[in-house]
């Protein structure tokens, strides 16, 4: 049923889908510590990444820590990297690892985290005082 909620909003163009011939493309399922919630990452060869991050309870908000392979990734797991949520069209800043997701079903029944392997901080430019 997530799925079936998921698919309109990918085929409207909110979410375009790269085709990439003859190239291997691997999906790696990530360990969550909430049973109701299952994560998944599409990996190819130029490290565009994208993460999948579904509730199984479609009737109650559901939270937990989703646990990244960040070298699978291509992430330095020092910097922080951004993801961009393409169906809520929200940003967040991650570190390391292990990350919180959070769905409520009533708003959204899916997180498409798309990966940016970079991340700058305050400490990557220089100030003139």
């Amino acid at each position: 049923m997530a799925i079936d909620l998921v698919a309109p909003q990918i085929d409207d163009g909110r979410f375009p889908i790269k085709h990439i011939t003859g190239e291997e493309v691997r999906f790696l399922f990530h360990p969550m510590d909430n049973e109701q919630l299952i994560a998944c990452s599409k990996v190819d060869h130029e490290r565009s990444n994208v993460i999948l991050v579904i509730a199984l309870d479609f009737h109650h908000t559901q939270t937990g820590g989703v646990d990244l392979p960040l070298a699978d990734l291509g992430l330095d797991p020092q910097r922080p990297y951004h993801v961009h949520d393409r169906l809520t069209d929200t940003r967040y800043l991650w570190n390391g690892s292990r990350n919180y997701v959070e769905i409520n079903p009533h708003k959204v029944p899916a997180h498409i985290f798309v990966v940016r392997r970079w991340g700058r901080t305050e400490r990557d430019f220089d100030y003139c005082l």
